[in-house]
């Protein structure tokens, strides 16, 4: 066997280079293992924020369909106010078209009431 300059032999230096890559080698993965670790950890705490965000955003998707169910119950009772107040007025409307005709024919009757009037007065005062 050879001895190098220290006294070591060729053994020892080759088992040093194998040592170093060694740990090199268990360096490296140490570091895949620290760094899949930190996925997983991280992956959690995501995973916990999104449960966090989708339970938020389905309490406010309830409060909006809840308005939202608001909002159609008043435009149904707006509807139906407006249905109604459109009916009214179309039965005041007859009503007053209705009295609009009477007055006229009552109108007519008195200008014929007072034509006979004036052409009695006018043969009384011919015999006269």
């Amino acid at each position: 066997m050879g001895y190098d300059k220290n006294g070591r032999t060729r053994i020892w230096i080759i088992f040093r280079k194998e040592a170093g890559v060694l740990i090199i080698v268990y360096l490296s993965l140490a570091l895949i293992v620290l760094a899949i670790a930190s996925f997983v950890v991280s992956a959690f705490r995501t995973i916990k924020m999104i449960k966090g965000s989708l339970v938020d955003f389905s309490k406010t998707a309830a409060k909006i369909r809840k308005r939202i169910e608001g909002i159609i119950k008043e435009k149904n009772q707006l509807t139906k106010n407006i249905e109604n107040i459109q009916q009214d007025f179309y039965q005041k409307k007859e009503k007053v078209q209705d009295a609009v005709l009477r007055v006229q024919s009552v109108k007519i009757s008195l200008q014929e009431a007072l034509y006979k009037a004036k052409e009695i007065f006018k043969s009384a005062r011919e015999r006269a």
